[in-house]
């Protein structure tokens, strides 16, 4: 997770001084090599740039989000994103059928690995507490 964090830093630093597509392919590399390092907390890789465009100074900030620059950072959110949705879908679909969501997502009170949900309940009942 380190080393996503370092390369999406670096990858960042370098489209701001020279907008190409390997930097963007390098920082959208970053952005799901981090997702996929840590689910799901990795995903918070990707409030980097959004935040770096907000405490940035007003003229690089405008530079930035020109024509050429700002659909190549949308462009480099895109893998990610959609690594995003698999796992909410793949989670809500293993909730709908009664599984734990997976991916280290905790569901309710406590952490419910790959029992069912309602497997700390029926064990309540079944012990006589």
């Amino acid at each position: 997770l380190c080393l996503a964090a370092l390369t999406v830093c670096l990858s960042f630093l370098r489209i701001t001084e020279e907008a190409r597509w390997p930097a963007v392919l390098c920082l959208a590399g970053g952005f799901v090599f981090g997702a996929l390092a840590k689910l799901p907390v990795g995903f918070v890789l990707v409030i980097t740039v959004p935040l770096a465009l907000l405490l940035m100074p007003a003229a690089s900030r405008r530079t930035l989000l020109r024509a050429p620059l700002c659909p190549r950072l949308l462009a480099a959110h895109v893998p990610v994103t959609l690594l995003a949705l698999l796992v909410v879908v793949t989670a809500m679909v293993r909730v709908r059928r009664g599984q734990a969501p997976g991916f280290r997502i905790r569901h309710g009170e406590g952490e419910m690995h790959d029992a069912p949900i309602d497997a700390p309940v029926r064990m309540r009942f079944t012990q006589g507490v």
